[in-house]
């Protein structure tokens, strides 16, 4: 059996996957067996030891649970392709291997595309996990403040999230740190203004801005200092990306002369996104915006295999754009 986890929600993807696993070992207890390779290291022992745990299958063994990931970006995926066609892996009972890719599926098909067109069609289950926004993403975090012991309202949900953005990640941690201080009670306003500093996100966009103007040396500054305070590289990817996606949409539909109430309504965005955003959307042509995203999705591509430094690649994005 193939299972296939794809999209750009690295939290969402992360907590489908281990769905997946307890679900196994609740149904099959000690009857099953869970196997993980991450092939983004490149190394052949790790693919020596998938096709190995693949390879030995006996009617005494018990079930197996193999999680694959980052299989698209490695030297090996035409291997593992080779080998789901070659061992018919989409219809063996014994085996159920999961692939996770946090990636578009216009990148993976790019990657590999005969791999794609297996893992995305019957009888193989796909599930693209993409950031949420909108009540979806308002409902995403008052479930999660009730699992972490606390409780929040639909208002303070969008305050949070005003402040944090969509990165699902830091949504999490936010909200794991307000429970924590809250000790079960519920999330108010003021805690989230105590506790929860100002997102990235204003950054990312003073950055858009700075290179909407051709000032490229303000756009460096504002990276340099976010990777100063030890920003991760690959969120402040994932957070280009979402605001590139967001300008493209509102930038398509303002070509399209849709009011700007309309826009809103229709994109499912929160008011001080949707305001910031479409201020921004003046400054680009929808060709530049594309072109830039294009332009990042292969970085992020070259970042996940290796091919270039992160921080490296960020300057050299800013530098290009």
């Amino acid at each position: 059996m193939l299972l296939f986890l794809y999209g750009l929600d690295n939290y969402r993807l992360r907590q489908a996957v281990n769905l997946i696993e307890s679900q196994y070992k609740e149904k099959l207890g000690n009857n099953t067996a869970v196997f993980k390779f991450d092939l983004s290291q490149e190394e052949d022992s790790q693919f020596k030891e998938l096709s190995d745990k693949i390879k030995a299958v006996s009617l005494f063994e018990p079930e197996k649970l193999i999680i694959c990931e980052n299989v698209f970006i490695s030297s090996h995926s035409k291997n593992v392709y080779e080998m789901i066609k070659d061992r018919h892996l989409s219809k063996d009972n014994k085996i159920t291997l999961v692939f996770i890719e946090n990636l578009t599926s216009g990148a993976l098909k790019q990657k590999n595309n005969l791999l794609w067109k297996v893992l995305s069609s019957k009888p193989s289950q796909a599930q693209s996990i993409e950031p949420i926004s909108g009540s979806e993403l308002n409902n995403w975090v008052i479930k999660e403040a009730k699992s972490a012991g606390a409780s929040i309202s639909s208002k303070n949900a969008n305050k949070l999230i005003s402040v944090t953005g969509n990165d699902s990640w830091r949504l999490y941690n936010e909200i794991q740190k307000l429970a924590s201080f809250k000790n079960g009670s519920q999330i108010t306003e003021d805690d989230i203004e105590l506790l929860i500093s100002d997102s990235s996100e204003d950054s990312i966009f003073k950055m858009l801005d700075a290179l909407s103007a051709n000032n490229k040396a303000h756009a460096l500054f504002l990276l340099e200092q976010q990777l100063s305070h030890r920003q991760d590289p690959q969120y402040i990817v994932s957070m280009i990306a979402y605001q590139l996606r967001t300008l493209i949409s509102i930038k398509d539909l303002m070509e399209k002369a849709h009011p700007y109430s309309s826009i809103a309504k229709k994109l499912k965005l929160n008011s001080w996104v949707m305001e910031k955003s479409y201020g921004y959307c003046r400054n680009f042509s929808y060709e530049k915006l594309k072109s830039g995203f294009t332009h990042l999705a292969d970085l992020d591509i070259n970042m996940k295999s290796g091919k270039i430094g992160k921080e490296d690649g960020l300057y050299q994005f800013l530098l290009d754009f």
